[in-house]
């Protein structure tokens, strides 16, 4: 049971801290950002959105990026 419990704290950990700093250094994404992202899709999409929105969110992030920084576009 130890063990069990071990593992749930080290991938909660992982998922909700690590790779949300890590996120926000590499691509600046807020955490809360992040947070929020998988509060809505969870919500929305069951457990699939949760999972996915990390990856939608960060892309969402590039794709904004690259429209203000490299074309110059005002974005929305």
């Amino acid at each position: 049971m130890y063990i069990i419990a071990l593992y749930f704290v080290v991938q909660s950990l992982e998922g909700y801290v690590i790779s949300s700093y890590i996120q926000e250094r590499v691509i600046s994404m807020p955490p809360a950002l992040l947070l929020i992202a998988q509060l809505v899709l969870g919500a929305g999409f069951g457990i699939l959105g949760f999972l996915l929105a990390p990856a939608l969110a960060a892309s969402i992030m590039v794709q904004m990026l690259y429209m203000r920084d490299v074309l110059g576009e005002q974005v929305k």
